[in-house]
């Protein structure tokens, strides 16, 4: 029964009070996923390339991430620290690197009883032992080539012009020191005819070496020069090595050197030697160049001087080579 005429609602209705279909609230949009920052991986990598990069890659990386949201903040934050204990390890090890750099210490090389044809070494060796308590002067504030002539140098010395461009030069260790035993008939007198002969000073203990040679301009009066030092660790060792020398000199007086490889003689002849210089001339081949001689010692420093009497007239240097020995040991300081 229905009252007013009109039909009575459904209480099972969908819509029991006539409202408009509702539908159901819709999902909230699914969370966009954030991509890799690159750079961020990119400074873990350059972290053990190549640190500074990496440092810069980082931070670059965290910029990024701070603008707009990015995976890898992670990851730039290890690159980053990565990279500055990298780069503050290679300091370190620099630092202490070139703090504790060894040098040449001077430590002598003890020379072998059959080492040197004449016999040297032995005495050498012998002498060295007994004054390895010694105790060595201070280094110079420079290197050995330092010390050597250059071409005016020498036109102030020996009053005779020089080029300036050096002819030949070595330095270094003794055993870079020239070795001609294998192309003379008589290696034993190299010392007397030869600067800085290999097999005459290799052996003896020093710790280093300089030698260079200048020739002069073509011309009617003109000298060729060969200079060397040679450095030990003592003047006593030094001075042992003169000693040394002295006796094969006096052997080889009157001796004639051939080189075999070109067959040229060289005699040695008016020798003289003191306990700190050896000097002598040496005639050399058809027509003569005559040439002067001498090694002298003075505090742990032997200088070894050779002028040759060069282009037409075949001078004889007279004074020449002790002069420019003395010049030598003027710069170095003794």
């Amino acid at each position: 029964m229905t009252l007013g005429g009109g039909p009575t609602p459904n209480p099972f209705d969908a819509q029991p009070f006539g409202g408009v279909p509702t539908s159901p609230p819709a999902a909230p949009p699914a969370p966009r996923e954030q991509r890799g920052n690159t750079l961020a991986t990119l400074s873990v990598v350059f972290a053990f390339v190549f640190a500074p990069v990496g440092v810069v890659l980082g931070h670059l990386a965290l910029s990024e991430i701070r603008r707009q949201p990015q995976q890898g903040r992670d990851r730039a934050l290890v690159g980053v620290t990565l990279s500055y204990c990298t780069i503050a390890i290679v300091v370190v090890t620099v630092v202490v690197w070139s703090l504790f750099l060894p040098g040449d210490t001077g430590t002598s090389r003890q020379a072998s009883p059959n080492s040197s044809p004449n016999g040297a070494s032995t005495t050498v060796s012998t002498q060295i032992a007994t004054s390895s308590s010694s105790t060595p002067t201070a280094q110079p504030t420079h290197l050995p080539p330092d010390w050597l002539l250059d071409g005016p140098e020498l036109t102030a010395v020996l009053h005779v012009p020089f080029f300036p461009n050096i002819e030949s030069q070595a330095q270094g260790p003794l055993s870079k020191m020239f070795d001609r035993t294998s192309i003379v008939d008589a290696p034993e007198c190299l010392g007397a005819n030869t600067v800085a002969a290999g097999n005459i000073y290799a052996p003896s203990g020093g710790t280093e070496f300089a030698q260079q040679a200048l020739a002069p301009p073509v011309s009617a009066t003109g000298w060729l020069v060969e200079e060397a030092v040679i450095v030990y660790p003592s003047e006593s060792m030094a001075k042992a090595q003169l000693a040394a020398m002295t006796q094969p000199w006096k052997d080889c007086v009157g001796r004639t050197m051939t080189f075999t490889s070109n067959g040229e003689n060289y005699t040695l002849k008016d020798m003289q030697a003191t306990d700190s210089t050896l000097e002598g001339l040496v005639g050399g081949p058809s027509p003569s160049k005559p040439n002067r001689r001498t090694v002298s010692v003075r505090d742990r420093y032997i200088v070894d001087v050779r002028v040759v009497g060069y282009a037409s007239n075949h001078e004889d240097p007279g004074s020449g080579a002790s002069d420019v020995a003395n010049a030598v040991f003027r710069k170095i300081g003794v």
